[in-house]
């Protein structure tokens, strides 16, 4: 996955959060069915990179040490005006 951008248009509207979150990986034809599970899938959201206008921007996993598995979706990134 490449760079995400999250644009908060609202105003003054309270704080924001991106979740992210996956399923299974699966190959489409041919014998055997491949899976690659999502507890095999490991996500870090990293710093955050650039940022304008006034708030605060909070990464979920800001390191490659602080990775979780995408069994559930979690926060990758939270924001607060």
């Amino acid at each position: 996955m490449g760079t995400v951008t999250v644009t908060d248009s609202r105003g003054g509207i309270p704080p924001w959060t991106a979740i992210v979150s996956a399923t299974n990986f699966t190959t489409g034809s041919g014998a055997p069915a491949q899976t690659i599970t999502t507890a095999n899938i490991a996500y870090w959201s990293g710093p955050v990179t650039a940022s304008s206008g006034v708030g605060t921007r909070n990464p979920g996993e800001p390191t490659a040490a602080s990775r979780v598995a995408l069994t559930s979706p979690i926060v990758a990134f939270s924001g607060r005006k």
